[in-house]
């Protein structure tokens, strides 16, 4: 299987001509006549000059007959204005063109539901490695404005079955959803420009392959599986410290508590979970573990159960975890409001704490499936170190850049903030570092500039070879500038290689193997540009082809500095995001994401939550480097 079918559909020509009516412009910071404006070559020579564009013939304005690659983004905006022209013609099912998106786009409506609606959109796109335009086609469910997150509108959109169980044929669905589209649509749109038409086939691209995932576990040995290469030969560093916990509940979850303890133990799901004891090396039992009936959670309550955890580390001879039940009856934000209370407490008064929801846990057949990433969490947070990776880069660190900002009710920003978290190629948790906050933006792009340059800088980083920083989509371009300046302003003080990778985990890319579920193998990788990759971090596994839970889709990456546009170079790049979806030990099977990004998204909802209250001013609740992962 070397081959997967694109969500792209190309021009069935990608040689033809474009007329348009421009006008050149002297002040390019002066708004555009016409509101188009595009750098384009004012004679055959390979200067550009920025041009007003218009469509139609204005006064003032010269006829122009522009080549498809003299500007890629104008040619994308024609392709799209004559598809929006020829449907307005004629147009099997309704469509409509979105104006607040970020992104120009023809979105058609195939299903209307009360929670929303099924819609397939297409968006133009230069598929640089085929060199060729064309349309992204992408499904996706619209929910409606006042429809609450449900499992309904989860099955809508494909992530749970008609049984509302994990989507196993997500792959499968998404492409008889595309097909279907092309068939009954695309087919009858006939030519866009003239003869030029879209294609009623998929792009096939060329797949290769990035190493699997390898653990490394106690004893210095090495496995396919980080369960059981735990289980077999122990984690990869031990808990040396005393430990204690306190388990927390009302009265009516006092048998869901006494469960949790059993499983924990290792007598309630022997054969899932052997128990903290056995897979971690950590005495678990009614030695160390202490019990904290409240009648409901209110500030006090909270106030009560940090002092309670305080008293238990006995100034420091114990590390504490408290294990907290939250009743099925409160509401996702008076769960997530209650649960940061605490989490703020736990990091001001140096315990731990795991939270455990009844509506998820509550039944046995759901806790016998979690009890594992419950224990495994509870470790991690207390100190000990599970596994790790197998890295491709040695002496490298990883910066992932994450921000927390704050917005109004209308979604204007009015408090800038942003951290660090650090971590190896391997996957160790390093540290979360402060970067900047304030509520100008001037001010925070200038200490962002100036932290992130000491950061990388400083003496802790000296031994290292490598240094890569890895941002998320929702990042803007000033903060990427300002990223890119920390970068040049340190050049000369350091003596190792920086890059700075792009991760979009919710990109408008898709793929489809050969094989009858759709689903590619995990690891497969997929070049778009000289500098961009889709990677599929979970799929089938060689010699097991069969889809037991929904496959995530590919995330997209992109080299915005550092790279030489080297394929062999950027792979081994790619191989570290690949081994760093390994590592996230929140769970077991908890592998869509690189942690770098993930890690980043914890802490940032962690952020908001925090920035309620008033013990917490800028970056208090983090006023030194935070060592420890207490945000999984």
């Amino acid at each position: 299987m070397d081959k997967i079918e694109l969500n792209f559909l190309p021009l069935s020509e990608q040689i033809f001509g474009i007329t348009i009516y421009r006008k050149k412009t002297q002040q390019t910071n002066q708004k555009s006549e016409t509101g188009t404006r595009f750098k384009l070559k004012p004679d055959d020579s390979y200067d550009y000059e920025s041009f007003d564009v218009s469509w139609e013939p204005m006064e003032g304005f010269t006829e122009y007959t522009c080549n498809p690659k003299e500007n890629f983004d104008l040619t994308k905006q024609y392709i799209l204005r004559c598809l929006e022209l020829k449907l307005n013609e004629d147009c099997p099912v309704e469509f409509y063109s979105p104006t607040k998106t970020f992104y120009k786009e023809i979105r058609f409506i195939i299903q209307k539901h009360k929670e929303g609606q099924a819609e397939v959109r297409l968006q133009p796109y230069y598929l640089a490695t085929h060199q060729q335009f064309g349309f992204l086609v992408q499904h996706h469910f619209k929910v409606n404005r006042d429809q609450p997150f449900n499992r309904d509108v989860q099955k809508l959109s494909l992530s749970l079955d008609h049984r509302y169980q994990q989507n196993r044929s997500f792959y499968n669905d998404k492409y008889r959803i595309t097909k279907n589209f092309i068939d009954s649509v695309v087919l009858n749109i006939g030519g866009l420009i003239n003869e030029v038409a879209i294609s009623t086939v998929l792009a096939e691209a060329h797949l290769d392959k990035l190493a699997t995932k390898q653990y490394l576990v106690g004893h210095g040995r090495q496995s396919n599986s980080q369960y059981s290469g735990i289980k077999q030969n122990g984690a990869y560093e031990n808990i040396t410290d005393k430990v204690k916990y306190l388990f927390v509940f009302t009265e009516p979850l006092r048998q869901l508590a006494r469960d949790v303890y059993s499983g924990l133990d290792g007598k309630l799901f022997s054969g899932m979970f052997s128990g903290m004891h056995k897979m971690f090396g950590l005495p678990f039992d009614k030695e160390n573990v202490a019990h904290y009936l409240i009648d409901d959670y209110d500030g006090n309550t909270i106030n009560g159960i940090s002092d309670k955890a305080i008293q238990m580390q006995e100034n420091g001879q114990y590390k504490v975890c408290v294990i907290t039940f939250f009743p099925a009856t409160l509401s996702d934000d008076v769960n997530h409001a209650i649960y940061s209370h605490l989490k703020l407490k736990a990091i001001e008064g140096g315990f731990y704490t795991q939270g455990i929801k009844q509506e998820t846990m509550g039944k046995k057949e759901q806790l016998k499936w979690s009890i594992a990433n419950i224990g495994l969490q509870i470790f991690s947070k207390l100190g000990g170190v599970p596994w790790l990776m197998k890295p491709s880069h040695e002496n490298c660190l990883i910066f992932g850049i994450g921000s927390a900002h704050e917005k109004d009710t209308e979604g204007n920003i009015k408090k800038y903030t942003a951290y660090t978290v650090c971590i190896d190629t391997k996957g160790n948790f390093n540290r979360i570092k402060p970067l900047s906050s304030s509520t100008d933006k001037g001010e925070y792009l200038s200490r962002l500039r100036d932290e992130l340059s000491q950061v990388i800088s400083s003496d802790v980083n000296r031994d290292i070879e490598e240094c890569v920083i890895h941002i998320p989509y929702k990042i803007e371009r000033k903060e990427i500038d300002a990223i890119r300046e920390s970068i040049e302003s340190v050049r000369e003080d350091i003596d190792f290689q920086i890059k700075i990778i792009k991760i979009n985990t919710k990109n408008k890319f898709f793929g489809f193997s050969d094989h009858n579920t759709k689903v590619p193998y995990e690891s497969s990788m997929v070049q778009i540009s000289d500098k961009e990759y889709l990677i599929w971090t979970e799929g089938l596994q060689y010699g097991k082809e069969t889809v037991n839970r929904r496959v995530s889709e590919p995330i997209h990456v992109q080299f915005l500095y550092g790279s030489n546009a080297d394929y062999d170079e950027d792979k081994s790049y790619l191989q570290d995001i690949i081994n760093l979806t390994g590592a996230n030990w929140r769970g077991f099977n908890s592998k869509a994401q690189p942690i770098s990004i993930y890690y980043s998204k914890l802490i940032a909802d962690f952020m908001r939550r925090f920035g309620k209250y008033e013990s917490v001013n800028d970056f208090s609740v983090l006023s030194q480097e935070s060592f420890n992962p207490w945000f999984l």
